[in-house]
């Protein structure tokens, strides 16, 4: 089990946009990530405020060091820890 409370990532922003630095932040009750750009808030995702019966995704990649981790929520943007 891979566990965190505050890491930093690279959010692919889209094409021609690049990516962009950023700090994914899982408040103290795991119910909220935060995700913010030199320390201001970007965006919020309320998992507590999810519908019942829709999955959250977490997928580690398969090598070694399981260097990234992807984070999907429906309706929000897909998180990528590096």
């Amino acid at each position: 089990m891979v566990c965190f409370t505050r890491c930093i990532a690279v959010e692919w922003m889209g094409q021609g946009q690049g990516s962009r630095t950023v700090v994914i932040t899982l408040d103290d009750t795991k119910q909220r990530i935060v995700v913010a750009e030199d320390k201001k808030v970007v965006r919020t995702l309320d998992l507590s405020k999810l519908e019942k019966n829709v999955p959250v995704t977490v997928m580690l990649s398969a090598d070694v060091e399981m260097k990234f981790m992807l984070i999907r929520v429906p309706k929000e943007y897909d998180l990528v820890r590096s």
